[in-house]
């Protein structure tokens, strides 16, 4: 393996880490802002969460 190799390696490894660690942080999932959400008309929100209990 060359030094060109190497480099690509260590860019695809960074990527990886940033997506998980974005994905753990809870930035790639809905924010809760319908309005503003360009896939508001396709979105499957869960329910039954505290504010629907009767």
């Amino acid at each position: 393996m060359n030094i060109l190799d190497y480099l690509l390696l260590a860019a695809v490894a960074a990527g990886l880490r940033t997506a998980f660690r974005a994905l753990r942080r809870g930035k790639g999932r809905c924010g809760g802002e319908c309005a503003a959400c360009p896939m508001a008309g396709q979105c499957k929100k869960e329910t039954g969460g505290p504010s629907d209990a009767i």
